[in-house]
């Protein structure tokens, strides 16, 4: 499958494709954004924390590594 993406809009088209696995969406994240899942989420759960994710922090360099983690610190 050739199937050139340039930016996250593509990316996230991309994962919408029925062929497209959570498991591709978890292997592909993890080498292309260099960032994780920590648990296991439907197909349409992992996109939306993924979207969410990227929302909030994009392409910010000091991120967290983890897309589905709780980094609130309460003091």
């Amino acid at each position: 499958m050739n199937y050139p993406i340039k930016n996250f809009n593509e990316l996230i088209k991309f994962f919408e494709r029925p062929e497209v696995t959570v498991e591709q969406i978890e292997e592909i994240t993890s080498k292309s954004l260099y960032v994780f899942f920590t648990s296991k989420h439907t197909k349409e759960d992992a996109i939306k924390l993924l979207v969410e994710f990227w929302n909030k922090w994009g392409e910010t360099r000091e991120k967290p590594i983890f897309i589905d983690a709780n980094i609130d610190v309460i003091s």
